[in-house]
């Protein structure tokens, strides 16, 4: 379990290398509201993105398991009712709101 607490600015969390992490599941919680946090995919993808942008306004909790290849999101929890969650690709100027 990761306990984020982002209080003192944005902060970047990068998940272990997934070749190295087979079966491995992780837990991401943020703690506090003040500032954005990125989730990097340690060398792999989060559901073949990126990374993962959550909003200063969310307190979200993140569950993600790794194939051997890339991390997976197998549960998402938020503490608010805004959309909180913005993930984003490393290869495009898109975004998708989950």
């Amino acid at each position: 379990m990761v306990l984020v607490n982002a209080a003192s600015g944005n902060i970047f969390v990068g998940l272990p290398d997934p070749r190295d992490n087979a079966g491995r599941i992780m837990h991401v919680k943020k703690i506090q509201v003040d500032n954005e946090l990125t989730i990097g995919g340690g060398g792999g993808n989060i559901d073949q993105l990126g990374s993962m942008i959550v909003a200063a306004n969310a307190r979200s909790s993140f569950e993600f398991v790794s194939d051997g290849t890339q991390w997976y999101i197998l549960s998402q929890k938020d503490a608010t009712t805004s959309d909180s969650l913005t993930a984003i690709s490393d290869n495009t100027i898109l975004y998708w709101e989950l």
